[in-house]
């Protein structure tokens, strides 16, 4: 798999960029630019018990996070 980001002429192209870990994913997709406007997609999934080890307010957390996000149109 091989992870593109380019930037040419005011135009942003992702092709399928993934970061991943124990504790979370996250998969980007799309591009456009502010003239053109934009088509972007981000989906991914985080661990919820990781805000604990960053915030001690957090007593308890479990379970699974979901995101998915779709940026589209003229800006």
């Amino acid at each position: 798999m091989r992870t593109r980001i380019s930037w040419r002429e005011g135009v942003l192209a992702v092709e399928d960029l993934r970061v991943a870990g124990q504790q979370y994913y996250l998969e980007v997709s799309g591009g456009g630019s502010l003239a053109g406007g934009w088509d972007l997609k981000a989906s991914g999934a985080l661990n919820l018990s990781v805000f604990k080890e960053y915030w001690s307010e957090i007593e308890d957390a479990d379970g699974l996070g979901e995101l998915r996000l779709s940026v589209g149109g003229p800006w």
